[in-house]
């Protein structure tokens, strides 16, 4: 699960309760050309950053986050991905 923009999306709730997120917890909007990397570890809106050279379709570097990588959504299924100007969630 992650939300970007703003907390309290739809499915907040049932994330928290499941463990996989932070009540209140969300990634903030980056700028435009960049994306939101996920660092590998944890289950927290700490756990995301700013790519600002985002690689999209390339898989993460493991454990850090060095601004060059990016998790995004290959399923099209709205998991993991987030852009400079929506606000939302996906598992």
């Amino acid at each position: 699960f992650v939300q970007w923009g703003n907390s309290g999306n739809v499915r907040e709730s049932v994330a928290v309760a499941a463990g996989i997120w932070n009540a209140g917890g969300y990634v903030p909007n980056v700028a435009p050309g960049s994306s939101i990397a996920y660092d590998g570890e944890g289950n927290t809106s700490d756990d995301w950053a700013e790519a600002t050279t985002p690689t999209l379709g390339a898989a993460n570097n493991s454990g850090t986050n060095n601004g060059n990588s990016t998790n995004t959504d290959q399923s099209g299924d709205g998991s993991y991905y987030g852009d400079n100007s929506d606000n939302g969630s996906g598992y």
